[in-house]
């Protein structure tokens, strides 16, 4: 799910760069475009990963104030919990960009931040995620 929102980030990211400037009225620009629901695609898959992260390691019972391990695993979670509200909160602003017409192939830097932040939460749920289910059979 995290490469997948990542890919489907990086696709959108492209199609910035493809497209032209919009020209239409405010009215048309309220339609979702490809690249919108690109970005709002990478928004659900990232969501659903960590939610799905979250939903195991509460039915596995760990408690953080049971023991270290479980206070661990509740630290990167909380860690990567705030990363996604961050990611949340740019992927509306892109959004919002490219509904307003201001997201063009000169004017890209709020979808280009989104994908470096993207990118870096995707490594880093996979590396939690490596060390969470590797660490205990080590």
């Amino acid at each position: 799910m995290l490469l997948a929102g990542s890919v489907a980030l990086h696709v959108a990211q492209q199609r910035v760069s493809l497209a032209p400037a919009r020209t239409d009225t405010w009215f048309a620009r309220l339609r979702p475009s490809p690249l919108v629901r690109l970005v709002l695609f990478a928004l659900r898959c990232l969501g659903a990963a960590f939610g799905l992260d979250l939903q195991g390691h509460q039915r596995a019972g760990l408690t953080p104030a049971s023991n270290a391990w479980s206070a661990s695993v509740g630290a990167l979670l909380g860690w990567q919990d705030f990363h996604v509200a961050v990611l949340v909160l740019m992927a509306l602003f892109v959004c919002a960009r490219q509904a307003a017409g201001k997201l063009l192939p000169n004017a890209r830097a709020s979808i280009d931040n989104t994908a470096v932040l993207w990118h870096y939460v995707t490594l880093l749920g996979l590396v939690g995620m490596a060390v969470i289910y590797v660490m205990p059979l080590v």
